[in-house]
């Protein structure tokens, strides 16, 4: 028997494809490789970004998860401009 889908099933389906692809952008922009699941699951599995895999997560958690992730790119991005350029290395050559 096949079971067709409701419409706010699809709607909800496009939704979570959406907002996953929407963290999947902000995880590759921190440098993550994103072609590889086990780097990214690993890098949502830590508890100081979300807790959890990409897939364990429901549209609730990727709508608030979105602005976390933006604000530590933010954050990211402020603590390497402050850091200033990296100093020059100066070849001495002998006289």
């Amino acid at each position: 028997m096949i079971i067709p889908y409701k419409p706010e099933d699809l709607r909800e389906q496009a939704e979570l494809k959406a907002l996953r692809s929407a963290v999947l952008h902000r995880i590759q922009k921190f440098g993550v490789d994103t072609t590889e699941w086990m780097y990214v699951n690993d890098f949502m599995r830590d508890p100081r970004v979300a807790g959890k895999s990409l897939g364990e997560m429901d549209i609730e958690e990727l709508k608030s998860f979105i602005p976390k992730m933006s604000s530590i790119l933010t954050k990211e991005m402020a603590d390497r401009y402050a850091a200033g350029p990296k100093p020059k290395k100066i070849r001495r050559t002998q006289a």
